[in-house]
């Protein structure tokens, strides 16, 4: 059985749209696929998901994973950039099926 929940798509810091990753996993007959794309940060940068994009990001991936439950587990996560004393550790980010904090 193959499986990844650590996905970034072009909504962050990787470089396609959520779709081709999940096509991919269907033709590597993978069970289950994560995204976990970088959380929004207070500052300006080029791999965290723009808050203005957020709301995409997450109707995009629970768009998928009701589409295709039949045929692939799809999880909606974030990777949560943790910076002491800028960021705290969340308690609630939307009520995601995981968290990667880095």
């Amino acid at each position: 059985m193959h499986s990844n929940i650590h996905m970034h798509t072009h909504f962050c810091d990787g470089g396609a749209h959520p779709l081709k990753y999940v096509e991919q996993a269907l033709q590597l007959g993978m069970v289950s696929l994560g995204f976990s794309a970088h959380a929004p940060v207070p500052f300006d940068c080029n791999w965290a998901v723009p808050q203005s994009r957020l709301k995409a990001y997450i109707t995009e991936i629970l768009g998928l994973k009701e589409q295709y439950q039949s045929d692939l587990q799809i999880y909606l996560g974030l990777e949560v950039d943790y910076f002491p004393d800028i960021l705290p550790l969340p308690s609630n980010c939307y009520n995601p099926d995981h968290l990667i904090i880095s």
